[in-house]
């Protein structure tokens, strides 16, 4: 602890690419927003994980992409080149260089539900996109290295993010 009463956050051996597949538990808050066998594309498909997870939920992956892609269902390609989808769903990378012009691209096409660490949502500069956040439904935090005992120090949430302007609150279960 801080002497501000703040706990100070242990650096740890990070992967690279920050690649962490998407665990199981993360994606169950997320069915219940999506309508029975949602078409999606996962522009950040990495090893298909997240696509394998919402398969096993009668949701149908029409296109899965990624820059380094570690699957065979998963073709080369930058998410900012995608032109056309229904839904985007994706764990997408949390660095704002990349992050920021790819929600601005990616809502600009389709609804876009990502999973993202749930205090971007008071960072001051994340703001101006949460006037297109149209849902936000917490995760917790999440068990990102398989067969560790250890889960994150963030909580996470998924949020929908949409091209129209509208504002909505919501409570502490994403429900508005």
């Amino acid at each position: 602890m801080s002497k501000y009463g703040i706990a100070n956050k242990k650096p740890f051996k990070r992967n690279a690419r920050d690649f962490y597949p998407t665990p199981y538990e993360a994606v169950l808050p997320l069915l219940p927003y999506l309508d029975k066998g949602t078409i999606f594309t996962e522009p950040c498909a990495g090893d298909y994980r997240l696509s394998e997870h919402l398969i096993k939920h009668n949701h149908v992956c029409e296109n899965a992409f990624d820059i380094e892609p570690q699957d065979s269902r998963v073709i080369c390609k930058n998410a900012l080149d995608i032109k056309q989808a229904k839904m985007f769903i994706t764990n997408p990378p949390f660095y704002s260089g990349i992050l920021y012009p790819m929600i601005d691209h990616l809502r600009s096409i389709a609804p876009t539900w990502l999973l993202l660490p749930s205090d971007k949502a008071y960072n001051k500069t994340f703001g101006q996109f949460m006037n297109y956040c149209s849902n936000m439904i917490a995760v917790g935090r999440v068990r990102w290295i398989e067969g560790s005992k250890m889960a994150s120090t963030d909580n996470f949430a998924w949020y929908k993010f949409e091209n129209n302007k509208t504002k909505t609150t919501f409570n502490a279960r994403g429900e508005k």
